[in-house]
């Protein structure tokens, strides 16, 4: 039973430490102004080739920023900076890109390493 327990707590402190090993450093969150979650939110599509794309929710759930791709879970997004966010549940990373006149035009995604855009269409 001892070993058991060892073995589900080592698990444990792999899975919640893996993202931070991934990159080769820990993130640290700051704190921000929520409101500046509402520029951010919509749609954001994410195409591959023409006959492959996935859409990003991006959405504010009180005072956090939320992210869900196309079929998968919702999950946390942490600020890094005003415009750089992080997951802690995964290997990403996210960059809002504005416009002159201020407006997010697309987002750069940062996932296990390599880099996709995807432009906001909501």
């Amino acid at each position: 039973m001892k070993l058991a327990l060892t073995i589900v707590t080592m698990v444990i402190v792999a899975w919640s430490t893996s993202a931070a090993a991934a990159t080769g450093q820990e993130r640290k969150e700051i704190k921000v102004d929520p409101k500046i979650y509402d520029t951010y939110t919509g749609e954001y599509e994410l195409e591959f080739s023409p006959n492959d794309s996935i859409t990003i929710a991006i959405s504010r759930d009180g005072d956090k920023l939320m992210g869900q791709a196309s079929g998968k879970p919702k999950i946390q997004l942490f600020p890094e900076t005003e415009k750089r966010f992080f997951a802690k549940a995964a290997d990403l990373q996210i960059e809002f890109v504005a416009e002159k006149d201020g407006k997010v035009s697309h987002l750069i995604l940062t996932d296990s390493g390599k880099t996709h855009q995807a432009k906001k269409v909501k």
